[in-house]
């Protein structure tokens, strides 16, 4: 339960810093005459883009971008100690009422993995469920952002959301002609085997017995012809093996000279 409220309040504290950064982004972009966007808001508060879009509608944020409140006077929410933690919703016990939303975005923008797992252990079923599909909402905005910032490096400009639709289902095509492809190869391959097996003759049981026999026998003679040689004396061996070499090398040099006088013929 401790470690669950330290997670809590330490993403409490995040969240109101990465609200006063918002903040103070959108008053100069104000003061500047731009367009407060969320890019623009993101990229000067130095947060993420699914970061500022969960803040983007917040009453603090909505204040800054239509109000006349300057930074200074914004009514960003305090500090929290423990203590006072203790005794509000976002601290209680599951049973209680509170906020499940701002609490999982709270703990997500803090990304403590061990908080965020102490937190979805102290919830029942239901909102645990609840919660863990927002951690994998926007997981999957974060793996959106990525990819588009990947294509945008690769091919030198920003998808429209059209072109990405296309290019996945591109992508699931090829697959699916790739996949067809292999089976039809696969296919081919198998009746080209069972042609080729029905085109040979079946051999009789006297054949297959014959062949057997015919096998062992060479065994048997290579096996003999190895012993044979084992048994002769050292120098025996060696002088096989200069006469073996020897007829090699006479064998080589007749080869060359008749070539050497075949392509003396066909140059006359």
């Amino acid at each position: 339960m401790k470690q669950q409220q330290a997670g809590v309040y330490s993403a409490s504290i995040r969240s109101e810093s990465t609200v006063t950064r918002m903040v103070k982004a959108i008053s100069d972009l104000r003061a500047s005459d731009a367009k407060v966007t969320q890019k623009d808001v993101a990229t000067k508060a130095e947060v993420s883009l699914p970061t500022a879009k969960r803040y983007w509608n917040s009453d603090v944020i909505m204040s800054a971008r239509t109000g006349p409140i300057p930074v200074q006077t914004a009514k960003i929410p305090p500090s929290l100690s423990i203590e006072q933690q203790e005794n509000t919703h976002s601290l209680k016990t599951p049973n209680d009422t509170f906020d499940l939303k701002e609490s999982v975005e709270a703990l997500i923008e803090s990304e403590d993995q061990t908080a965020i797992a102490a937190y979805l252990d102290g919830l029942r079923s239901p909102d645990r469920k609840k919660a863990e599909r927002l951690i994998e909402k926007d997981r999957m905005e974060q793996i959106k952002e990525k990819l588009q910032a990947f294509k945008s490096k690769k091919y030198g400009r920003t998808w429209t959301k059209e072109e990405s639709r296309q290019f996945f289902i591109n992508r699931n095509v090829k697959k699916k002609r790739d996949r067809l492809k292999a089976e039809h190869k696969a296919a081919e391959l198998a009746r080209m085997r069972t042609i080729m097996l029905a085109s040979q003759p079946v051999p009789t049981a006297a054949e297959v017995m014959a062949r057997q026999e015919q096998s062992q026998k060479d065994k048997e003679a290579m096996r003999a012809h190895l012993m044979a040689c084992l048994a002769r004396p050292k120098s025996e061996l060696l002088a096989l093996h200069a006469q073996r070499q020897k007829d090699q090398d006479t064998i080589r040099a007749a080869y060359r000279a008749e070539s050497a006088a075949a392509r003396t013929e066909q140059a006359a």
